[in-house]
C-alpha cells in the first residue's frame, strides 16, 4: 500500500515535469522601448510611432481605450523585430483631436520622452 506522502510527492513530480515542458513567453525589452510622460495639462488620447522612412502612422500604440492623463506616463513597447530601424516619428493626439508630432527621433538612445505644452506650443524633451 502506498503512503499518502509518496502519492503526493509523485503527483507533484509529474505536475512539475508537465509544467516545465510548456514554453513560457519571455517579455524582453527592446532597445526602442521608452516611457512617454504627459506634462501638457491635457489628456493624451492616442500615440502613434512610425519609422521615419514610412509615410503612414499605423495603429495607435496604446490601444483604442487607453489614455494618458496629465502628469501620468505610459510605457511604449516595441517588438525586437523593429530594432533595425532607429529613426522614428512620434505623433500625439489629445482628446480634443489636436495633435503634435516630432520626427527623426533616435529611439535606440532615448529611454524617456516628456511632452510639454505651454502657450499653444508643444515641445518634447528626452533622455
Amino acid at each position: 500500500m502506498l503512503h499518502r506522502n509518496t502519492i503526493t510527492a509523485s503527483l507533484a513530480s509529474i505536475l512539475f515535469a508537465i509544467v516545465s515542458l510548456i514554453p513560457t513567453a519571455v517579455h524582453a525589452d527592446s532597445a526602442l522601448d521608452f516611457t512617454l510622460v504627459n506634462d501638457t495639462g491635457y489628456t493624451i488620447d492616442k500615440v502613434f510611432v512610425s519609422p521615419s522612412k514610412l509615410e503612414e502612422w499605423g495603429e495607435d500604440v496604446m490601444g483604442p481605450d487607453d489614455q494618458v492623463p496629465d502628469g501620468k506616463s505610459v510605457k511604449i513597447h516595441f517588438t525586437r523585430a523593429h530594432e533595425k530601424d532607429t529613426k522614428w516619428d512620434l505623433k500625439i493626439v489629445f482628446t480634443d483631436k489636436e495633435y503634435r508630432y516630432w520626427t527623426n527621433l533616435d529611439l535606440s538612445t532615448i529611454s524617456e520622452i516628456t511632452i510639454h505644452y505651454k502657450n499653444d506650443h508643444a515641445t518634447a524633451t528626452w533622455k
